[in-house]
């Protein structure tokens, strides 16, 4: 009954939605999308949406101004097949086709990479404000980005797209959970380029109790045009989050166990997060005449983390499995491109080479803790210990292990477009060679190994239709993909051995259509595809090793969106995805086979809709968003435990006056009780954000 109730329930939002946009669609005046069209991240080079061979969403800073979004979760509501979730105040993961890690996701700021040195993107440390435009491209992309674009790439872009006169934008917001912050952004163009100060704060209490969060950041961009031919640019970007871990909730039966709710947090008291990084590139771009130009990205990046365990809560007796990682990793990449266009008789061609050099080094200090001697916790107020009451929650300290990375990455790349009328072909292909080292200071034992992979990537673009008020594009692609995997020393038999692990690789298969109706102000798109995914799992044997087997995965699915500018007013979109992930190999250490098993937090539906009204005297933004059925884990035999699907409902009303606007934030409308991410090994998960408003400021001079 309850899931037939939540279906009727977004069945009820969707329709009332668009009911809404059809009824006003009487007034005003028509026109068409806003400018969305261009986007320069699935091939690096500028195109119209239409001739991309790639399934592609752009969300705007207008989109997010409008819905209140100031979390990457709340901005990426109107992409299709997504569903993020945080772990414990800290790590925010995004599931996409079957993948869940930001490891698969090649993450970009102004195309420049944003990741550790294991692959993984922080997006903890990315703020919302710096944020104007955000492209996302699905499946794989290795062939143009390397290593971890298996899944799909998401590029955040920071440049405003028109830098027309001195301007200072400052934006102040206030609500739930002692909420407080602050952005504020000044642009100063000038005749040979501009300058950009992005700035801003923010404290919260978080919704679970005793989750403190404090972050800071600033962005300094500018560009010179030292002449017709040559310009720079400069970057530096610092961010720096400090936060309190939250606690997982135990599941019983795929619910919440024993009445816990989401704001309680057995977390021990000092469970924290800190994490500053600091980032700085340099891009130089010569024209080196009017079809070829030559450009480069030299960044600089470092990047400090201190974080600790101690947030598992599980439905039965069990430690709050307390550690610590104190690391500190260091960075250089240097990415060099070609771009030639040139036209012979009816073809374009447009031809890119180039080459990437990533060098990387981290040190981490891991102090150990006897899990044994560590208090265990379990109903009915996991506050009270059961075992070892008079241990340290953290267990008996011990020696501390010191852990030293080295990476070093040389590609080379190239990708050649032809276009010839109405049809497109693309063909791209990467070389990476990767040399990784890992040495411990408990032993005299290394592992090192070094390594390849080719990463082709093959497009096809047809503009079947294209005259009155209609267009209409169907495209294909095959890509590959693969993400390195750091090499690991473990214990056996009291010997300590390298683990040197394959690269994680991806096959994926695509096809879809591309449209634009009545002048440009409808928008859809559909997509169908098939990966194919190749790479280990791990398992825990003790609380500092780990021991990895090789997992082959197949995901199948269909995705579709559609926008439709009703006229001035009104704005509806929406969007809906099925995703078939399963196991075709999948065993542990035992040799215990899951074969078959979804992958875990992967729902089979996710769908969206949303209605923007906009008028002189307001604008009123509403978005649902439903996320269906899903699996807590996968790596598990027998009763697997299914969480129920769950939707939550947004709204923003915003009261513009002259230079200034007014916005009243609501979101989680109806308070959904809902499993945002899950603990992987355990029957544990993180509770997604209960009912919150906040009141926003924003004044432009």
């Amino acid at each position: 009954m309850k899931k037939k109730h939540i279906l009727s329930g977004v069945s009820g939002v969707v329709l009332s939605l668009f009911m809404l946009g059809s009824a006003m669609a009487a007034t005003g005046d028509d026109n068409s999308l806003e400018s969305q069209e261009m986007v320069v991240t699935a091939t690096r080079i500028e195109q119209d949406k239409m001739d991309v061979p790639f399934a592609v969403t752009v969300v705007t800073r207008s989109d997010i101004d409008r819905m209140g979004a100031t979390t990457l979760e709340q901005a990426l509501r109107t992409i299709p097949g997504l569903q993020m979730g945080v772990q414990g105040n800290a790590y925010p993961h995004i599931e996409v086709r079957g993948f869940r890690d930001t490891k698969d996701l090649a993450v970009l700021i102004n195309s420049v990479p944003f990741r550790q040195l294991n692959g993984s993107a922080d997006l903890t440390m990315i703020p919302m404000g710096i944020v104007e435009r955000i492209e996302f491209v699905k499946g794989p992309s290795s062939s143009i980005w390397g290593r971890g674009a298996v899944a799909g790439t998401i590029n955040i872009i920071t440049k405003p797209e028109h830098i027309e006169k001195l301007g200072a934008t400052v934006q102040t917001r206030a609500g739930s959970f002692d909420t407080y912050a602050c952005d504020a952004r000044i642009v100063a163009p000038y005749s040979k380029g501009y300058a950009m100060l992005n700035t801003g704060g923010s404290t919260t209490g978080g919704y679970q109790d005793g989750t403190d969060r404090d972050a800071q950041n600033l962005l300094l961009t500018a560009r010179h045009g030292f002449s017709d031919t040559f310009d720079l640019g400069v970057q530096y970007l610092f961010s720096n989050v400090n936060a309190k871990r939250g606690s997982t909730l135990p599941i019983a039966d795929g619910e919440p166990a024993f009445g816990v709710k989401p704001e309680d947090n057995f977390a021990l008291d000092n469970a924290s997060y800190d994490g500053r990084y600091s980032a700085l590139t340099l891009s130089p771009a010569l024209a080196l005449s009017d079809n070829i130009r030559l450009k480069n990205n030299f960044t600089v990046s470092r990047f400090d983390r201190y974080a600790t365990g101690g947030t598992t809560v599980v439905a039965g007796e069990s430690n709050k499995g307390w550690w610590v990682s104190d690391s500190e990793q260091t960075g250089i990449n240097n990415d060099l491109s070609l771009t030639l266009k040139q036209r012979t008789g009816m073809v374009d061609n447009t031809l890119l080479v180039g080459t990437y050099l990533e060098i990387a080094t981290q040190e981490q200090y891991n102090p150990s803790y006897s899990w044994s001697s560590m208090p265990k916790y379990g109903p009915p107020d996991w506050q009270t210990p059961l075992t070892h009451p008079d241990n340290p929650a953290t267990g008996i300290k011990g020696a501390t292990k010191k852990s030293d990375f080295d990476q070093k990455i040389f590609s080379a790349y190239v990708q050649d477009t032809l276009d010839f009328g109405l049809f497109s072909v693309m063909a791209g292909l990467r070389y990476d060679r990767f040399d990784e080292e890992l040495k411990l200071s408990t032993t005299q034992v290394k592992a090192d190994q070094s390594d390849s992979a080719w990463s082709p990537r093959f497009a096809f673009n047809w503009r079947m239709y294209n005259a009155g008020n209609a267009e209409i594009s169907f495209f294909a692609n095959y890509a590959e993909g693969f993400r390195t995997q750091l090499p690991k020393l473990s214990t056996k038999s009291g010997a300590t051995i390298p683990q040197l692990l394959d690269p994680e690789e991806t096959k994926s298969y695509e096809a879809g259509i591309k449209s634009f109706f009545l002048d440009r102000r409808l928008f859809a798109q559909v997509s169908l595809f098939e990966t194919k995914k190749k790479g280990p799992r791990s398992f825990r044997t003790t609380a500092d090793d780990f021991l990895f087997t090789n997992a082959r995965t197949k995901v199948t699915g269909i995705e579709t969106e559609i926008n439709y500018r009703v006229n001035t007013m009104v704005n509806l979109w929406g969007h809906y995805a099925y995703h078939d992930a399963r196991y075709e190999a999948f065993k542990n250490q035992s040799g215990t086979s899951f074969e078959g098993n979804r992958v875990r937090m992967s729902p089979r539906h996710i769908a969206g809709a949303g209605v923007n009204v906009a008028t002189r005297l307001l604008n009123w933004n509403v978005t649902a968003n439903y996320v269906g059925e899903r699996n807590l884990r996968d790596n598990t035999t027998g009763n697997l435990q299914e969480l129920d699907p769950y939707v939550t409902v947004n709204t923003a009303l915003t009261l513009p006056f002259k230079n200034y606007q007014i916005q009243f934030v609501m979101n989680n409308l109806f308070d959904e009780y809902y499993i945002a991410d899950d603990f992987s090994s355990k029957d544990a998960g993180y509770p997604g954000e209960p009912r919150s408003y906040y009141v926003c400021l924003r004044g432009e001079f």
